[in-house]
């Protein structure tokens, strides 16, 4: 005969940890990252720069909302344009 298997189930309360956002510093780099990885041979115009500021906001962990997060984005990547060109 088998013995009887006992299945013990322990109810852990898991607190949910807040997001780690990143800071200034961390979300620019992140934006310069993103341009250097482009491989860009001239400035993007402003039709390329939307869609490219709001695919980084999607996948930055920043404490901004979704508007002022493209703006924060726009700049520096304007501003790295204006030092690569």
């Amino acid at each position: 005969m088998r013995p009887a298997l006992t299945l013990v189930v322990c109810n852990l309360a898991v607190k949910a940890s807040p997001p780690l956002w990143m800071s200034r510093e961390e979300a620019r780099a992140v934006v310069e990252a993103e341009l250097r990885a482009l491989n860009l041979t001239k400035p993007m115009t402003a039709e390329e720069l939307g869609p490219f500021c709001k695919d980084v906001c999607k996948r930055l962990n920043f404490a901004l909302t979704k508007e002022d997060c493209r703006k924060q984005v726009l700049i520096w990547a304007e501003h790295w344009q204006a030092l690569w060109a």
